[in-house]
C-alpha cells in the first residue's frame, strides 16, 4: 500500500492574516508616504522699467520744511547753496522736460483713443527725462542730507511720503462743461 502523501503546501495562502496586513497598507499609505507636492508656478509680467527706487525729497520742498525740521541758520544756508547749485544743474533737463510734456500733451489731445504701445512709445522721451530728473534728485538728496542729522534726515523722509501720499490721493479736477 502507499502511503499517503502529505499535501503539499502552498508557498502563498490568501487568508484573513494576508487580507488584514493588505488592508492596513493600503490605509495607511498615504500616511507613509505622502504625494511630493508638486511647486506651483506662477507667471507674472516683468515691467520694461527699472525696479522703483524710493522717492528723493524735491530741494525746493525740502526748505519750505524749515520750521518742520527745526533747521538752524547754518543748515538752511548750506542746503540755499546746495539748492541753487542743483537748480543750475538740472535746468536743462527741465527744460527738456517741459518741451517733451508740451509734446505728449499736444499728441495726446490730436489722437484720441491711442493704443497702450503707442502711448508708451509716446511717453518713452519723457519718463526717460523723468528718470533722469529723479536720478538728480536723489543725487541731490545725498548730498544734502548730510546738512541734516539723522533725526532731521528721517522727519524729512516721513514728511515727504506724506507730501506725496496727499498729493497722489488727491482727485484730480475734471473739466465740467
Amino acid at each position: 500500500m502507499k502511503e499517503p502523501t502529505p499535501p503539499r503546501r502552498r508557498w502563498l495562502r490568501i487568508g484573513p492574516g494576508l487580507l488584514l496586513a493588505l488592508t492596513a497598507i493600503a490605509w495607511g499609505w498615504p500616511y507613509l508616504f505622502p504625494p511630493a507636492v508638486k511647486p506651483k508656478i506662477e507667471r507674472t509680467l516683468q515691467s520694461q522699467s527699472p525696479v522703483t527706487v524710493p522717492s528723493a525729497p524735491d530741494p525746493n520742498w525740502l526748505l519750505e520744511q524749515r520750521a518742520n525740521l527745526k533747521m538752524s541758520d547754518a543748515q538752511f544756508q548750506k542746503l540755499s547753496q546746495l539748492q541753487t547749485r542743483w537748480t543750475r544743474d538740472t535746468r536743462q533737463l527741465q527744460t527738456a522736460i517741459d518741451a517733451a510734456t508740451r509734446d505728449f500733451n499736444a499728441s495726446m489731445s490730436a489722437d484720441k483713443g491711442v493704443a497702450m504701445e503707442q502711448l508708451q512709445t509716446r511717453a518713452a522721451p519723457l519718463s526717460e527725462l523723468s528718470r533722469q530728473m529723479a536720478d538728480a534728485r536723489r543725487a541731490w538728496w545725498s548730498e544734502a542730507s548730510l546738512v541734516l542729522d539723522a533725526e532731521q534726515r528721517k522727519r524729512a523722509q516721513e514728511l515727504w511720503q506724506r507730501h506725496l501720499a496727499a498729493r497722489f490721493a488727491a482727485p484730480v479736477p475734471t473739466a465740467t462743461s
